[in-house]
């Protein structure tokens, strides 16, 4: 059963018109309601694409490893040339 079916421990919250909770929803939700919602809205984002969502283990989900140093230094780098990153690789 997916995550997205079973509504059985599904928690509702109601905010007044204006007083939401914002972007930051770390003293609102606990890390597994986070999670939870990723999942949902991964799920659902793959739904709309009409692809079969794609079902790895761990070990074989693919990744690029940027080491964090590198990282910044490159955007350092194109920030002195004037240019902006490229938008992320959809792939990685």
């Amino acid at each position: 059963m997916s995550a997205r079916s079973d509504r059985s421990n599904l928690q509702v919250k109601v905010f007044p018109l204006g007083g939401e909770p914002g972007e930051d929803l770390s003293a609102t939700t606990t890390p597994s309601e986070r999670l939870a919602m990723v999942a949902a809205l991964s799920e659902e984002a793959w739904v709309l694409t009409g692809i079969p969502m794609p079902h790895y283990l761990r070990q074989q989900i693919p990744i690029r490893k940027v080491p964090l140093a590198s990282k910044t230094r490159c955007l350092a780098d194109l920030e002195a040339l004037g240019e902006k990153p490229a938008p992320a690789d959809p792939e990685v």
